[in-house]
């Protein structure tokens, strides 16, 4: 396995992670919404 492929996979599962963490606030902040 060469480094850019370790790089390129760094950065997918970096981009996965930001997008999940999103998802998860946006629905935290649609809860406290919804509840009010």
């Amino acid at each position: 396995m060469s480094l850019d492929k370790l790089t390129i996979h760094s950065l997918v599962i970096q981009q996965l992670i930001i997008d999940v963490l999103f998802q998860l606030y946006f629905v935290d902040e649609g809860l406290k919404y919804s509840l009010n």
